[in-house]
């Protein structure tokens, strides 16, 4: 399985044409809004969803994003495929423990860009194509 490093808490917001849903609730097939090469707002259908279970000590970033925290694995890619990290430099960071949470998610998506809205801000999927494709 090629996981390129980047995962999200489960309860992150993903936005969707129906409103928001938790992250770790979307399952393939399911709606939710993309970006196209162009930059216009898109419907996609999630293809994979992906949960992995995480140590305890996993470092989870928290980022002030514009409709509310965002807690990511500091590899995880925006929209342009540079890690998160890279952008919120100074974002404190917490332990899986700290936060409650077992275990991070990542979703990828149909349409040119594999991106997806959380919590307001653009990401590119972390899922590998192989994972995709079902290699």
């Amino acid at each position: 399985m090629n996981h390129r490093g980047g995962c999200l808490h489960p309860e992150t917001k993903i936005d969707t044409p129906n409103g928001t849903s938790f992250l770790e609730n979307l399952e393939p097939g399911d709606e939710v809004y993309s970006q196209d090469e162009h930059g216009n707002r898109i419907t996609a259908r999630v293809e994979v969803t992906l949960c992995r279970q995480v140590k305890p000590n996993h470092s989870l970033l928290k980022v002030d994003a514009p409709r509310g925290t965002l807690f990511a694995s500091g590899l995880h890619p925006v929209a342009d495929g540079s890690p998160i990290e890279h952008i919120y430099l100074l974002s404190p960071r917490f332990r899986a423990t700290e936060l409650g949470i077992h275990y991070t998610c990542d979703i990828a998506v149909t349409g040119p860009t594999n991106t997806y809205w959380a919590e307001g801000l653009l990401l590119k999927s972390s899922v590998g194509l192989d994972v995709r494709r079902g290699d």
